[in-house]
């Protein structure tokens, strides 16, 4: 069982040498995380647009950052695995998709929109600066069926095939990785938005991300690229043990960026989870 663990834990090794940017002059640039200790959280009240609780217990918070607009959606796993499909609206759009015809948009959110046709849907409804008291929105199931779409199944098994715990895709715009059952080896993971081919600064970041783990946390940490040419931490979300945290925020201008998962406990060797980070809306 020892040898079979350390042949697995090899391939696993290489298979991630191979995807991640650990030999470019990427990686040596070292992020300022000077500021990583700060959280959004001291002041997420005061630019907190609208809250959204589903039927399936998933909370849904939009809100309006100085640097652009994000939403985070939490439940626990049994009940929530992800937006899945969702992932492809834009911010403002899946408020009008989670929520009634009869429930207010948030001017920011109205503001944010691009595609006229989803602006003349806004439209339709009344405009609010924020809602102060939590929305009960649509469920989530049903949104799939209507969207055509099937829940996204778990993805906290180990595949049987060790190269299949994570793989990169780059299409329709779109720079993602998906991980399944994925055992980090060495407590962090990063994925660059530069390894999109032709391109590297975008607009949009998330992720749909569940720990598996029963005992520890996992914080994923944003960082965007200064003039300096160094990374810069942006925010940390945390996904409390045996929790799915859908995240996304569109900022205001293109710029190179990155996520890093990380064990919340340091000193964590081995953690596992599963789901998808991705950039979109490139320059």
């Amino acid at each position: 069982m020892k040898i079979k663990l350390i042949k697995k834990k090899v391939v696993l090794f290489i298979m991630v040498c191979s995807l991640l940017y650990s030999c470019t002059e990427e990686e040596n640039l070292m992020p300022d995380s000077s500021t990583e200790l700060q959280s959004i959280n001291n002041s997420i009240e005061e630019k907190l647009l609208a809250r959204v609780i589903l039927p399936e217990q998933i909370t849904i918070s939009f809100i309006k950052e100085k640097d652009g607009i994000s939403y985070h959606a939490i439940g626990k796993t049994d009940l929530f695995k992800g937006l899945s499909i969702l992932n492809e609206l834009s911010i403002s759009e899946l408020f009008l998709t989670i929520t009634n015809n009869d429930v207010a948009v948030p001017e920011s959110l109205r503001i944010a929109i691009e595609d006229q046709k989803i602006k003349i849907k806004a439209s339709e409804r009344a405009i609010i600066s924020y809602h102060p008291e939590p929305i009960i929105g649509k469920s989530l199931s049903e949104i799939f069926k209507t969207q055509k779409a099937t829940p996204p199944p778990s993805i906290c098994i180990e595949p049987d095939n060790p190269y299949e715990m994570i793989q990169e895709f780059d299409s329709n715009g779109m720079y993602s990785r998906l991980y399944k059952g994925y055992y980090s080896i060495d407590g962090i993971n990063s994925f660059y938005s530069s390894g999109k081919k032709g391109s590297d600064k975008c607009k949009k970041i998330g992720f749909d991300i569940t720990n598996c783990n029963y005992d520890d946390d996992l914080r994923i940490a944003t960082y965007k690229k200064n003039i300096l040419g160094n990374y810069i931490w942006v925010t940390s979300i945390k996904i409390p043990s045996y929790y799915t945290v859908s995240w996304a925020k569109e900022y205001s201008s293109n710029k190179r960026r990155y996520m890093e998962i990380k064990a919340n406990d340091p000193y964590t060797s081995g953690f596992v989870y599963g789901g998808l980070m991705y950039f979109k809306k490139y320059k």
